[in-house]
């Protein structure tokens, strides 16, 4: 098992949170599209302007935070290689 040690971890929490509260029907009711709002509001590029128009209420949620990161090999390897590059400048002080 690979498991997710980066932001990335904070990422699936809210697409958990997301999936149950749809999956309950809370999404159907207004206090539960507003909590799926201010999730939409943590993620990605967040809510888009005409969604804040209409909904201007909508507070982003906490974005969990990740702090058992452990940087293994191997997930350095998929890490650069999923990227595409990584680069490290070292720079000698005069």
């Amino acid at each position: 098992m690979y498991p997710l040690i980066s932001q990335k971890y904070s990422d699936y929490i809210l697409f958990k949170k997301t999936f149950e509260l749809i999956t309950r029907g809370d999404h159907l009711i207004d206090t539960g599209w507003d909590k799926l709002l201010s999730i939409k509001a943590t993620i990605n590029k967040g809510l888009s302007d005409e969604l804040i128009k209409t909904f201007p209420h909508i507070i982003a949620i906490k974005r969990p935070l990740v702090t058992f990161i452990k940087i293994t090999p191997e997930w350095f390897a998929g890490f650069t290689s999923g990227e595409g590059c990584f680069m490290v400048n070292i720079f000698k002080k005069f």
